[in-house]
């Protein structure tokens, strides 16, 4: 008897490891609009195995003498988002109340233009403002930290995300 104990501790132990537990999302698409100056328009999306889709259809740099545009780096790419970054994302969609999560729909002016769509417990959210709430600062940061940082590589294979075309 005393030997089963310490061998059941160690199956249920290497079973918790085993277990992955399920982000807070299915999906997310995230879109920033061009603007009248020299903005990057970026899509993107991330899926809860990390896989991302990115089209990056304008890209600028900014330099000590203005911004430079940069059509190397435009293009499809397809890859996963580091593991820290992603982590990061899933804490912010947990904690920061999407379900209540309010964007006004404004696209009066020149600037940039925010749609977040997502997919979570089977419904779908979706949230657009070129004025997002102080609110989701922290989730627009982190979904432009994966869109640069993510382990992802060129492909030839086009693709469209939902609500591109209104970007």
């Amino acid at each position: 008897m005393n030997r089963i104990i310490p061998i059941i501790a160690v199956i249920l132990f290497a079973l918790s490891g085993c277990k992955t537990e399920n982000p807070g999302f299915e999906k997310i698409i995230f879109h920033n609009s061009r603007c009248y100056g020299n903005c990057d328009v970026y899509h993107l999306e991330i899926k809860g195995d990390m896989s991302v889709r990115i089209y990056a259809e304008t890209v600028y740099k900014l330099t000590g003498n203005g911004y430079i545009y940069l059509p190397d780096k435009e293009g499809y790419f397809t890859g996963k988002a580091k593991r820290s970054d992603f982590n990061r994302l899933d804490s912010i969609i947990r904690h920061i109340g999407v379900d209540t999560l309010k964007f006004d729909n404004v696209d009066c002016c020149d600037g940039i233009i925010y749609t977040i769509i997502i997919y979570r417990e089977g419904k779908r959210i979706e949230l657009r403002s070129m004025f997002p709430p102080e609110k989701a600062r922290h989730l627009i940061e982190v979904l432009n930290v994966i869109k640069r940082n993510s382990d992802t590589e060129r492909t030839k294979q086009p693709f469209t995300l939902e609500g591109q075309e209104r970007s």
